[in-house]
Parts: C-alpha cells; structure tokens; sequence
C-alpha cells in the first residue's frame, strides 16, 4: 500500500530547505564526531559519525525526492508517466527510511556492553524487514524509529549522567517525540510541520554539545 504525508501547501518547498538542513547538520555532526574520534579514539565517538553519516544521506535522499516531485507537480502528467512518478517515490521512500534506521540501529548498537556482528545483522535486519514487509511501511518505520529512539533516551538517562549530556538527552527526547508525531502526518498536516521544527532543535543541539566537546579537546 502506498502511503503519503500530507503536507501544507505552503510548507511544501520550505520543508524541503529544511531537509537539505538536516542533511548538512547530520553531516556536520558526523564530520565533528570523527574528528573527536581521531582525537580521543573514543569508540563510541566512531559509531556516531558512522550513525549520522547515514542519517545525513537519509535526509539527502528525502529532499531529492521531495525536489523531484516538486518539478512535477506543475507539469501536466499522463497516467503512465503518474504511474512511473509513484514507482520512483516508493522506492526512493524505502531507501530513506532504511538509511535512517541503520543510523539508529548502529547508533543503538555502539549502547550495547557487548557488540558483535550477529547483534548487529540482527537489528538492522528484523528493522528492515519489519518495514519492507509491512502493508504500512510509513507507520511501521516511524514505530520502528520511536522504538530505537526511546531505547537511546533510557541509555543517556541511566549511563550519561553529566551536564554536557543534557544538550543530547534533550536532543533524542525531541527527536523521540517528532517521529510519534510524524505517525500522524498521514492524517494531519501539521504534524508534518511540527516535526520538521522539531527535528531542527533537535540535531542543532547535537551540534552544539559536538562543537563544544571538540573545542575541550
């Protein structure tokens, strides 16, 4: 089943410069989290630039298609070439959801006192095949993301106590909360406006906790 946010119509293009935005912050955050990497040889710091280089590429992939869309809306499209539209978006919706998800994954993944390759191919495969197989694959992504979501929320919670990991604490609430909202952009939206807003403080204050790690090191 093909499934659509709804979206304003007057925050259609401004979403777009807003993806391209996260695009360059998520990049950003994983250029600063290899450089503290190449610095401390913090593990954990590896696995976050690794994470945020797919999340980048996610959100590069959703612009793109948003971009493609956008050039076709004022031209005037026969059922075939509609039909060929269609193909093109679901495919290229996979793909972005599955980049996101393998950045949450690995990024959950580096949380975890003993990592293998098996835990690994475990995660990021029953996510995947959780959202390919799934007659919803929209909705499934965003309970797949909430999911992976609140478990990085409970870990900075219980294991990062200290006033520097609030910044990102606050980060992954906020960004926990715009992917139950974004569950109801197939009906509302707004919602797809709230979360784009919120997903842009979220990956602002990732940032700013990076950039200042870096400037201490």
């Amino acid at each position: 089943m093909t499934q659509f946010y709804i979206i304003p119509h007057w925050f259609f293009g401004v979403d777009i410069a807003m993806e391209l935005v996260f695009a360059i912050v998520a990049a950003l955050v994983a250029f600063f989290s290899f450089k503290i990497y190449k610095i401390s040889e913090e593990e954990d710091s590896k696995f976050f630039g690794i994470s945020f280089s797919l999340i980048s590429l996610s959100y590069t992939v959703w612009a793109t298609m948003n971009l493609f869309l956008l050039s076709k809306i004022s031209a005037e499209i026969f059922e075939f070439e509609l039909n060929n539209i269609l193909s093109i978006t679901y495919i290229s919706a996979l793909v972005q959801m599955g980049l996101f998800v393998i950045g949450l994954v690995t990024l959950t993944y580096s949380t975890l006192p003993k990592r293998t390759g098996g835990t690994y191919y475990l995660l990021a495969g029953l996510s995947l095949l959780a959202i390919v197989s799934s007659s919803l694959p929209l909705i499934t992504f965003r309970i797949v993301s909430v999911l992976l979501l609140s478990f990085l929320l409970y870990h900075y919670m219980v294991e990062h106590k200290s006033k520097k990991a609030r910044l990102t604490l606050v980060a992954f609430a906020l960004l926990l909360v715009s992917s139950i909202d974004f569950i109801f952009t197939i009906r509302y939206s707004l919602a797809y406006v709230i979360g784009h807003l919120l997903e842009l403080v979220a990956y602002s204050l990732i940032l700013t906790r990076l950039v200042s790690s870096v400037k201490k090191k």
